[in-house]
Order: C-alpha cells, then sequence, then structure tokens
C-alpha cells in the first residue's frame, strides 16, 4: 500500500472519538474503515493521539489527551495507574468491565468463528474485583522510576525501588508502597521487606551493572486456613 492510500500518518496527531474496546484493553476507532488502537482510551472519549505503529489493516496511537471524558470514564482506585503495567481498565467500572469483556467474546464469535449470533451468557462477575490475587511478583531496582506528579521533587531513595514494571519495559520499576490487586496482609510483607532492605543496606539488582543483591520479590498468600 503506497503512502498516499493511508488515511493517517507515522508520528502525526489526531483527534479520534473512541467507539469501542478490543481484546486487550485498547480503544478501537475507525478512519474511512482503517482501524486505529489507542491505549488507555475508553468508548465516548475524544481524544488527541500520536500515530506509533502503522500496518497494512491498522495503525497504533499513543493517547496524549483526553479532550471530551466519556460518561463511563471514572478516576482509577489505584494512584499508580496507568504507569503500572499490572491493570489495564481502572478508568472503568467493574460492570463496565465485564459489559465490554462481554462484548469482546461475543466479537470474536461473530467475526473470527462466523457466527452469525452468537450466544454468549453474562460473564459471572467476581467476588472481590480488587484483592483477589494469591500471588504476586515484583521487582527491585537500584533506579527508580518516578512517576510524573514525583518528577521535580526531592528524592532521597531514588537509588531503591520494590514495585512492577512501566507497561513494555525491562528496566524502569516503580516503587509500590502497595498493590490493590493483593489482600492487605500482603501489602503489610511488601512494606516491611521494603524497610528492612533498606534499613539493612541490603543493595538492590542495577540491571544494568549486574551488581546487587535483591532481585525479586514473591508474595504468596492463602486464603484457606
Amino acid at each position: 500500500m503506497s503512502e498516499r492510500k493511508y488515511p493517517v500518518s507515522r508520528k502525526k496527531e489526531y483527534e479520534f472519538r473512541i467507539e469501542k474496546l478490543a481484546f486487550g484493553g485498547a480503544g478501537v476507532t475507525r478512519v474511512d474503515n482503517y482501524v486505529i488502537f489507542v491505549k488507555g482510551a475508553v468508548p465516548g472519549d475524544v481524544v488527541r493521539a500520536r500515530i506509533t505503529k502503522r500496518k497494512s489493516a491498522y495503525a497504533e496511537a499513543r493517547l496524549l489527551d483526553v479532550l471530551q471524558p466519556s460518561e463511563l470514564r471514572q478516576a482509577p482506585p489505584c494512584r499508580y495507574f496507568p504507569w503500572c503495567g499490572g491493570c489495564t481498565w481502572q478508568q472503568l467500572s467493574y460492570n463496565d468491565q465485564l459489559r465490554f469483556k462481554q462484548e469482546i467474546v461475543r466479537e470474536a464469535f461473530s467475526h473470527l468463528a462466523g457466527f452469525e449470533d452468537p450466544p454468549v451468557r453474562p460473564i459471572i462477575a467476581a467476588e472481590e474485583p480488587l484483592g483477589y490475587r494469591n500471588k504476586m511478583e515484583f521487582s527491585f531496582s537500584d533506579r527508580r522510576w518516578l512517576l510524573p506528579d514525583e518528577l521535580g521533587t526531592q528524592h532521597d531513595d531514588r537509588d531503591f525501588a520494590l514495585g512492577l514494571h512501566v507497561p513494555g519495559t525491562f528496566d524502569k520499576i516503580i516503587h509500590v508502597a502497595e498493590c490493590l490487586l493483593q489482600p492487605a496482609l500482603a501489602n503489610r510483607v511488601l512494606t516491611l521487606v521494603a524497610s528492612s532492605a533498606r534499613e539493612n543496606g541490603l543493595q538492590p539488582y542495577g540491571i544494568r551493572s549486574h551488581e546487587g543483591f535483591l532481585r525479586f520479590l514473591i508474595i504468596r498468600t492463602s486464603r484457606y486456613n
């Protein structure tokens, strides 16, 4: 396909209205029937986004700004969202998450498997949408990745982080004081390990220097004692 046949160009910014959600969590819009995926956007959003990847059948765009937020958009319960890679849809209520997941399943049976009207039953909701995970793995780092609201502030512990990766990176670790996916007891363990490591001078592993003592922390929680 030649350059002039694409409705969008790489590295250029556009204004889109998001129509639906795709498998994997990205918002979906179309320009002249050409599909564009925008991570972090939700149906009903009007966004400004920059094209980062372009293929023959679709393009991917980076969300730059939400110009008009959808009525479905909510404040995420986690302070690390969306910088942490642990969650994708915290800007949606749990009921809306279930509804869109059901539509994704229906569309997969319809478009990929060829069913005209697949009988997809409603998704059975989890009893606890947060705090349900009994295992979490955290990474140590000697280079703490600062959140946008931390930039320009004084941090004496920038050489220590215990937390989760920024999506799509191997060397950027967000220091996490608590993760809402795991129970409160596991978060107490997470905080205790971080404070004990610093108090005792245990060096976190450096992904670039290949030096350090602590690399991973795995926390398992038993819910049935």
